[in-house]
């Protein structure tokens, strides 16, 4: 860019002649400081006015998809376990595929979780937010970009719940491309989001997890979200270091459980398996479902009744 100062400095500077040296001196510099500032904001007006020209784009969006992520560092709840499944998709494709983004921001977690001993190494592609793709969109996929924008905070003020709302991180993505439809985006997302589910599986192959509900708040005919608590299961229990009556008949009928899913089948039966436990504390409960865990290979899903406030609840815990 030419620099208007050289023009116009000199005719102003003999203009501006007092015959006092004191009184010249101040306004040169005035003048000179004046000028510079604003040769610098005309420079950077053209530049945003180019990259403004360079970034629009003539053609026709054919087809978009917007995914919403929230997290809440106030909430109880580890905030990083109510990222959809669909961003986490998009992240792992970015990692497969190597593309770089501009700036990410970490995701809190509760500072009032209950801290364990074993952390939880489900996937570290849960820890941040892309919040920014630089000065233009980012090209993820072939005819395929990818469009950050920060969604605006609700208003603590209007909130019943207002302390809720505070530090709230909220970003809206948007795929969107200009070749292919609806059907086919949706399409190669829902690719990226086997392809996930299949690194997801293959990364904790041979693990199992307790999961314990978390307690809800607000109204209780409000709809709520469900939120589970998350532990690595491990456990030294197992029915060879267990001893009751009736243990072998318990195994036995386990065994024929796990073995004849066509017993259930052809009479119309639901395949599942249920037992109640009773008995004062320490007489072995909590010891033999950690032994029917690990003994049928399956996770552990913890519902306190007490957390339980209608049966809608009930059936989403489900």
């Amino acid at each position: 860019m030419v620099d208007i100062s050289y023009y116009v400095m000199q005719p102003i500077i003999t203009s501006i002649k007092t015959g006092n040296i004191w009184h010249d001196c101040l306004l040169i510099m005035i003048t000179v400081f004046c000028l510079t500032c604003i040769n610098k904001f005309c420079a950077s007006a053209i530049d945003k006015f180019q990259l403004l020209i360079s970034s629009i784009t003539w053609r026709r969006l054919k087809a978009r998809y917007s995914i919403n992520i929230i997290a809440n560092p106030n909430s109880v709840v580890d905030t990083r376990l109510q990222v959809p499944e669909e961003y986490l998709s998009l992240l792992h494709h970015l990692h497969a595929t190597d593309i770089n983004i501009c700036s990410a921001k970490s995701i809190p977690t509760s500072t009032n979780k209950s801290k364990t001993t074993n952390p939880d190494p489900l996937d570290e592609l849960v820890n941040y937010f892309i919040t920014s793709t630089g000065k233009q969109d980012l090209l993820i996929a072939p005819n395929i970009y990818l469009h950050i924008q920060k969604a605006a905070q609700p208003d603590p003020k209007t909130s019943i719940f207002a302390y809720q709302t505070i530090g709230l991180l909220h970003y809206k993505i948007t795929l969107y491309s200009y070749k292919l439809t609806f059907k086919q985006l949706k399409g190669i997302i829902t690719e990226w989001t086997v392809a996930y589910r299949d690194y997801i599986k293959e990364k904790n192959k041979g693990n199992f997890y307790h999961f314990t509900l978390m307690p809800m708040f607000g109204s209780p005919n409000a709809k709520v979200c469900i939120n589970f608590k998350k532990h690595l299961f491990t456990t030294t229990k197992s029915f060879d270091n267990l001893f009751f009556d009736g243990k072998q008949m318990l195994i036995d009928r386990l065994n024929f459980f796990l073995n004849n899913p066509n017993f259930y089948e052809q009479r119309g039966i639901s395949h599942s398996f249920g037992l109640l436990f009773y008995g004062s504390p320490g007489c072995g409960k909590t010891s033999t479902i950690k032994a029917l865990a690990s003994y049928t290979k399956r996770h552990l899903v913890e519902i306190p009744l007490s957390r339980i406030r209608t049966c809608d609840e009930l059936e989403q815990a489900f």
